[in-house]
């Protein structure tokens, strides 16, 4: 086939300039594996980007890593010294501008209680405590079920069913199979 009866030749060209110049965007490296290459050695190969090896992408892996790192222990060591800042400090600032009661006055509050005889003495353990808790819980709950029982399920009694005329048991008959066959 001729050129000049080809359609795709000038598409297939264009195309072959555009992935030749995007393949060598980055240059050309000897075929050699080694570093050191002379400037003698033919350009066979097109370059690879910096980021492209396997080495570089390690590294920055390996400098991401280090700087988190980094950052963590930083922030750790600035906890524990303001931590130990606070403890060596004794105690804070903040509370010396504030009046502190005298320890007499609580004393006269509990001793004005004692007087009055408001305490009066009962019984109270840890396992007395929840048992009433539990018991409380278990009588709330059953009456809140039996309020839910009631407005769902209309309840019916003998007398209601008397007012509204109709009893169950008077309109059914019982009939036996064996002695109704003719």
């Amino acid at each position: 086939m001729s050129d000049s009866n080809d359609l795709r030749h000038n598409g297939t060209a264009a195309k072959r300039v555009y992935n030749h110049k995007s393949k060598w965007a980055y240059g050309g490296r000897a075929a050699l594996p080694h570093r050191d290459v002379s400037l003698s050695d033919p350009v066979t190969r097109p370059a690879a980007p910096q980021t492209h090896s396997l080495k570089y992408s390690r590294l920055l892996q390996l400098d991401r890593k280090a700087k988190s790192n980094q950052l963590a222990t930083t922030a750790k060591s600035t906890l524990r010294r303001d931590i130990r800042e606070a403890l060596d400090s004794g105690p804070s600032d903040s509370s010396a501008a504030e009046d502190v009661d005298e320890p007499s006055a609580a004393k006269d509050i509990l001793g004005h209680l004692q007087e009055e005889d408001l305490l009066e003495p009962y019984q109270v353990s840890g396992q007395t405590i929840l048992s009433d808790a539990i018991s409380k819980a278990v009588e709330k709950f059953e009456t809140r079920e039996t309020e839910k029982l009631v407005e769902e399920y209309e309840i019916i009694t003998r007398e209601s069913e008397i007012a509204t005329g109709y009893l169950a048991d008077d309109d059914f008959e019982l009939v036996d199979h064996d002695h109704a066959r003719l």
